[in-house]
């Protein structure tokens, strides 16, 4: 009998270039995870301008989309401009034009929008022109920010409802996406694989590190203040923030102001080998967050055997007290961080045997393998409809 790949269009908000770029690494991994399975991939995402000079993530079955100038991410621009509805459209249009051009070339099996939105628009409007099922992989954003927003909000529940599948990258998020969508939602990990040289078996250096992005959201106040009083006890310790966001120039400023120069060391965007050494060197990695699921920063510290401590959101305290890999506390709370990191800076070499746990149960393929099968099911239903057996929403008539 003749041999059908298993074929696959995935829209998503954001692709990486090479390993530099910080722009979602893990969908690079997932990618490529599903090509290990011989499922014949082509993805659809807007342009952006590369951090790092390396592009060789970029092959032929990774499609991108001109909407802007490439320098922003179209969820960070300002929604006062008129610019970024110009912008918007220019997305929507673009990226739907070349998702069609897509099906009607390689003739794929469904559609995966990673991420509500923009891309499970996209995916929703060739779902209804083409007669294909589409998939949802919520991320984290699109619930817990977008959906709570009057406009974007029904949106979401939109697609979320017309969806063959949904999928999150934590089980809290599958929860508020049940909620939401009135429907089932699984559990599938993201992941973003490090290629590191060694293996920390306990730190060279008395540090800890943070990285993304620099908002208040993600804590980084927080984690000065507390970082602070943990320094007048331990006066050897040092803080690495890794990252680039709105509030740089305010956390230059703030570290200054609190004489914390030499201990608080701000480094902005680093190439991912010196991130690695970072961390590497650090004796546990701060996720101070006032909202998340499950950070890709948290999958990388595992990896490099680093102990965490996180703030009590999304699915990272699970995380902590199932594999006893460090400790957690009341999102927002200084005092509680201090506490933590003091605990942290005796108990550290306790936790990082702990960490090849994590990294034994979670891996792309995992993720890869769920939506094979997601594949696997909708060719057997098609075989059913073409014999008359069921109908569904995708079929004809």
């Amino acid at each position: 009998m003749p041999y059908f790949p298993k074929k696959l269009l995935i829209i998503s908000n954001r692709y990486p270039a090479g390993p530099d770029d910080v722009a979602s690494p893990f969908v690079y991994d997932f990618h490529r995870a599903l090509k290990s399975l011989d499922i014949e991939v082509d993805v659809v995402t807007p342009h952006y301008e590369p951090r790092g000079r390396n592009c060789d993530f970029i092959d032929g079955t990774v499609h991108r989309f001109e909407f802007s100038d490439g320098r922003q991410v179209i969820s960070q621009m300002s929604r006062w401009a008129p610019s970024t509805y110009i912008s918007l459209m220019r997305y929507f249009v673009n990226g739907r034009i070349l998702g069609e051009n897509l099906i009607l070339r390689k003739a794929p099996d469904a559609i995966l929008a990673l991420w509500t939105l923009p891309s499970g628009y996209i995916a929703r409007r060739l779902s209804q022109r083409h007669r294909l099922p589409y998939a949802v992989w919520v991320l984290g954003t699109d619930i817990n920010i977008w959906a709570h927003r009057p406009v974007t909000g029904r949106l979401v529940k939109k697609i979320l409802h017309g969806a063959d599948r949904l999928y999150a990258d934590g089980y809290e998020l599958a929860e508020k996406t049940e909620a939401l969508a009135k429907k089932p939602c699984l559990f599938i990990p993201s992941i973003h694989e490090l290629h590191l040289d060694m293996k920390s078996e306990g730190s060279t250096e008395k540090s800890f590190v943070f990285v993304g992005r620099i908002e208040p959201s993600r804590g980084v106040f927080d984690l000065l203040a507390a970082f602070r009083e943990f320094h007048k006890g331990h006066p050897g310790w040092k803080l690495h923030y890794v990252g680039n966001g709105p509030c740089e120039h305010s956390l230059r400023l703030a570290i200054a102001a609190m004489g914390l120069e030499t201990a608080a060391v701000f480094h902005g965007y680093l190439e991912r080998g010196k991130v690695n050494d970072i961390m590497l060197r650090a004796a546990g990695m701060i996720i101070p967050s006032h909202h998340d699921s499950l950070p890709l920063t948290f999958g990388e510290a595992m990896q490099a055997g680093l102990p965490v401590i996180c703030s009590r959101v999304g699915d990272m305290p699970h995380y902590i007290d199932k594999y006893k890999v460090g400790y957690h506390f009341p999102a927002g709370n200084v005092a509680k961080l201090c506490d933590r990191m003091t605990k942290m800076a005796e108990h550290h070499t306790t936790f990082v045997r702990n960490c090849r746990g994590f990294v034994e149960e979670f891996s792309p393929v995992i993720s890869a393998r769920e939506i094979s099968g997601w594949l696997d099911y909708i060719r057997q239903r098609r075989v059913k409809e073409e014999l008359g057996f069921v109908r569904t929403k995708n079929s004809p008539g």
